[in-house]
């Protein structure tokens, strides 16, 4: 047998079917298509089951309790017989004729991986944008996994990191023991890092053969405690091979720039949620990690900058996001009240208050000679924000981030 699909169904009643069929129409036919039953509660399963009575080539098996994607995946993967594997997530479907297309790359270049693109569409169905991933990685060569991860790092394209953009090699898979780590979501970006760093052949396509829709409710459209601990997870065991492993410089440096997008996106959800999580599969070293983590601040201001902005008759903070944020509660905290008001350069229609603060325009709002304004932002931005000040003209300037 040529392929096998594995396709995990939890609470998908609206979609499964879409999706079966987007398969079962292709011109391609050695291949299995396995369903794994996550303990969904809703008619996803009677559904399948209907279909499954017209086409043999369908096998279902059934989880007693719901384990997550990461398991359903495993599920799938230990069930499969085919040479190569596509993991299709079941509220999404796929291109036609894209099944040959890619089991002929992975047949001619005798590939272990072979990436491609996806096309975004609505919860609907209608095409929202063809996620090209910016850079174009090409399409001739076969290279090392870890040189395709090094270029995609160096073109900051961060390419094909979800499971259904990647075709893979069952043999490559297994040999390596290469499974989804179960118990966390964005299970992804570990997954798409292991096969990078063991994958001899790897190939792409810089085209679309797979139909990703964004939908209200899907466990990627949502903030929650455990994807927050999932990027830290992900997080560490990055940062653990790279700690086991000998890597020449491009490795290094490629590798260093995945965990630190993955260290900001902890980082991103940080304030979203309590800091107080725990992690009863951590051992204390990590869980100190993860707690010295989620308790950084944006904000560093001087015991000197505190004592100044309590004597200021009049604080502007210029900054509508997570720095200032996290600014006003410091400033709650050190009793320091005489704000003003919240300054953006372009403000909208939809910038009204922040935390009970007005929102104004800085083009055209009078401020006090002696005020001080606080820039509340980080990077780059800081000396573009201190340059529009300064065209407004000559103000005590404090930046809340010394980022």
């Amino acid at each position: 047998m040529e392929l096998s699909i594995i396709i995990p169904i939890f609470k998908v009643e609206k979609y499964i079917e879409k999706c079966l069929e987007s398969i079962l129409k292709q011109s391609f036919s050695d291949m299995e298509i396995i369903c794994v039953n996550d303990a969904t509660p809703d008619l996803s399963l009677n559904i399948v089951k209907r279909i499954k009575d017209k086409n043999d080539n369908i096998t279902i098996l059934n989880h007693p309790i719901n384990k997550g994607l990461s398991a359903a995946r495993n599920t799938g993967l230990k069930h499969s017989q085919g040479k190569y594997v596509w993991f299709i997530d079941s509220d999404d479907y796929i291109k036609d004729g894209s099944i040959a297309q890619l089991v002929q790359k992975m047949e001619k270049d005798s590939l272990d991986v072979l990436y491609f693109n996806k096309t975004c569409v609505s919860e609907e169905g209608y095409r929202s944008c063809e996620k090209t991933d910016v850079i174009e990685l090409g399409e001739n060569e076969v290279i090392t996994g870890k040189a395709m991860f090094n270029k995609s790092m160096q073109c900051q394209s961060f390419k094909s990191m979800n499971a259904y953009t990647q075709m893979f090699k069952r043999k490559f898979l297994v040999e390596n023991n290469i499974f989804f780590y179960e118990g966390i979501v964005h299970e992804d970006f570990l997954f798409y890092f292991q096969c990078a760093m063991s994958a001899k052949r790897v190939g792409n396509y810089d085209r679309s053969f797979y139909y990703y829709r964004i939908r209200k409710g899907s466990i990627m459209s949502e903030v929650t405690k455990l994807r927050k601990q999932s990027m830290f997870v992900t997080f560490l065991k990055v940062i653990e091979y790279w700690k086991k492993n000998e890597l020449n410089e491009l490795d290094k440096v490629a590798i260093k720039r995945f965990a630190a997008m993955i260290y900001h996106e902890c980082l991103k959800y940080k304030e979203k949620i309590s800091y107080k999580d725990d992690f009863d599969f951590l051992d204390d070293v990590d869980k100190f990690l993860y707690s010295c983590m989620m308790n950084y601040r944006y904000v560093q201001l001087t015991d000197e900058e505190l004592l100044e902005l309590k004597n200021s008759n009049s604080i502007w903070i210029y900054g509508a996001g997570k720095v200032a944020s996290e600014l006003i509660n410091i400033l709650h905290e050190n009793y320091i009240n005489n704000i003003r008001g919240i300054l953006v350069t372009e403000k909208t229609e939809n910038d009204l208050c922040f935390f009970g603060w007005e929102i104004k325009d800085l083009k055209n709002v009078n401020i006090e000679k002696d005020a001080s304004i606080i820039i509340a932002t980080t990077g780059n931005k800081k000396k573009e924000m201190e340059k529009i000040i300064k065209q407004k003209g000559e103000y005590r300037i404090i930046f809340a981030s010394k980022e």
